[in-house]
Parts: structure tokens; C-alpha cells; sequence
């Protein structure tokens, strides 16, 4: 009886250094798993980060394209505003100069009459 005992006990012995060694390959298998797991969810999230950057790119392109037009938009309303000041600038000095010459016409006029006299 000792002998199948020993034996039982041998048995049970090896049949838990199996399981043991079964479930040590089970977990290397399992931790394989859930990294190769982690690199597909990494490689998912950096390709969805490649395409938010991508599109935030596109958006202050935009944008930036947006402000340049508008100062364009800005320097040309600028213009037109310079030129027709100047417009309504040389249209007084015209005046003011018309008005000295009448006053220098006048003052001659006055200068020969009272030469005259």
C-alpha cells in the first residue's frame, strides 16, 4: 500500500508540476497577448493623432491664409482711401491757389492804380 501510495503521490506530484508549467506558458501567452493588443491600440491611436494633426495643420492654414487676405482686402481699401484723400487734398491746394492768385491779380490791379494816380 505505501508503494501505491508513493506512486499516487509521485503522480500527483508531477501532475501539479505540469499544471504549474502549463499555466506559466499560459500567462507568457497571455502577456504576448496584451502586448500585442497594446501596440495595435497604439499604432490605432497614433494613426488618429497623424490625422488630427493633419487636420489641425489644414485649420491654421486656413486660418493664416484668412488673415493675410483679410489685410490684403485692408491695404487695398487703405489705398483707395489715401488716393481719394489726396484727390480732395489737390482739389483745395487747386482752390487755395486760385484764391492767391486772384489775391495777387487784385493786388497788382491795386499796385498799377495807385502807380497810376
Amino acid at each position: 500500500m505505501s508503494e501505491s501510495q508513493s506512486r499516487y503521490s509521485i503522480v500527483e506530484r508531477l501532475t501539479q508540476s505540469k499544471l504549474s508549467i502549463l499555466e506559466s506558458r499560459t500567462q507568457l501567452d497571455l502577456e504576448i497577448k496584451q502586448l500585442e493588443n497594446e501596440i495595435v491600440t497604439d499604432e490605432q491611436r497614433l494613426t488618429q493623432w497623424k490625422l488630427d494633426v493633419q487636420e489641425d495643420i489644414k485649420r491654421k492654414m486656413r486660418e493664416e491664409e484668412r488673415k493675410i487676405e483679410e489685410k490684403k482686402t485692408t491695404l487695398q481699401m487703405n489705398k483707395q482711401y489715401r488716393d481719394e484723400k489726396i484727390k480732395m487734398i489737390n482739389e483745395k491746394i487747386k482752390e487755395i491757389d486760385k484764391a492767391l492768385s486772384a489775391i495777387q491779380d487784385i493786388s497788382k490791379s491795386s499796385a498799377e492804380e495807385a502807380g497810376q494816380k
